[in-house]
């Protein structure tokens, strides 16, 4: 009777040995071309802000700030026309008119400092402005400041951050710069300041 048995569980066995010897494999490689992440919104330095030319006052106690832009309308996809204002000191009433016309004027070219925004089409964008003078600038005795204007005669600061739609999914922003001279500033070619601008949904 064990025998029996014994004769069984080897046939069972064979059988067993012969279906694992009648089985296959095969083995392929998984892959995947992992690339960096792209923002649906993105800003870069198109330009940068150059005042050109412009004169240290002469007389005593005269201040010459010398202002450059497009206005209220610097969130756009092309930029405005060039605007250019020289005042004297802001008062409580707005700003003074230029204290020497013949003196503190722009000569040759100036372009306005300006970052392209790539964005998604109609969505609110903010922009958030700041700005730093430089120190060989300040050292000289010359003023510099970046900012937003209130109205297209840029002779007030609003706030730092504009709002607005995203145009056609790429917009320019031109922020407003300001030099400001005094009979007590030196001459001085070179950069007066750096202009940062940093864009959110």
């Amino acid at each position: 009777m064990n025998r029996k048995f014994s004769y069984i569980g080897l046939a069972a066995a064979a059988a067993l040995i012969g279906q694992q010897a009648a089985a296959q494999s095969a083995t392929v490689d998984a892959s995947a071309n992992v690339v960096a992440g792209t923002s649906s919104l993105s800003i870069e330095g198109s330009r940068a802000g150059s005042f050109g030319e412009v004169a240290i006052p002469l007389l005593e106690g005269s201040v010459c700030r010398y202002v450059l832009g497009v206005g209220t309308d610097n969130l756009r996809p092309a930029p405005g026309e060039l605007l250019r204002y020289v005042y004297g000191n802001q008062t409580n009433s707005g700003p003074a008119s230029n204290p020497e016309p013949g003196v503190c004027e722009f000569r040759g070219d100036q372009t306005p400092p300006t970052f392209r925004i790539n964005c998604v089409e109609d969505a609110d964008i903010s922009v958030t402005l700041s700005y730093a003078v430089d120190p060989m600038a300040q050292s000289n005795y010359i003023d510099f400041r970046a900012f937003n204007p209130v109205e297209n005669g840029m002779s007030a600061v609003g706030s730092v951050v504009r709002t607005e739609p995203c145009w056609s999914g790429a917009t320019d922003y031109i922020p407003a710069m300001e030099l400001t001279l005094t009979n007590l500033s030196a001459p001085y070619d070179g950069n007066v300041g750096t202009i940062t601008a940093e864009v959110s949904y």
